[in-house]
């Protein structure tokens, strides 16, 4: 039983569309995985935590024959505003398909 609720930067935090980190929330830790995979679209970043995992899982998939690449990660919530203003206006995306692609802000 759940005696308290978590705190943001709780790295169990349960994220939900009902259930939103704050406009303002960056996570204290993060850094480039660029050290540990190829990365399309620019510099991605995750929580320091993560990293050596990240890591692990890399070289295990390139040892498989694999070769994964990471186009996704942390966004602030003015670049996921933005994302999600580019679904919604092209095409493909409509609101509503957009909505199933990119979470809203």
């Amino acid at each position: 039983m759940l005696t308290s609720a978590p705190a943001p930067n709780d790295l169990l935090f349960p994220v939900a569309r009902d259930r939103a980190l704050p406009a303002s929330y960056v996570p204290p830790d993060l850094v480039s995985v660029d050290t540990v995979a190829r990365t399309v679209r620019g510099t991605h970043q995750v929580r320091q935590v993560v990293l050596d995992d990240l890591a692990r899982m890399i070289r295990d998939m390139q040892a498989a024959g694999l070769n994964p690449v990471i186009s996704s990660a942390y966004r602030s919530y003015a670049v996921q505003q933005s994302t999600y203003a580019y679904w919604v206006q092209t095409p493909r995306g409509g609101r509503g398909r957009s909505s199933e692609r990119q979470a809203r802000p």
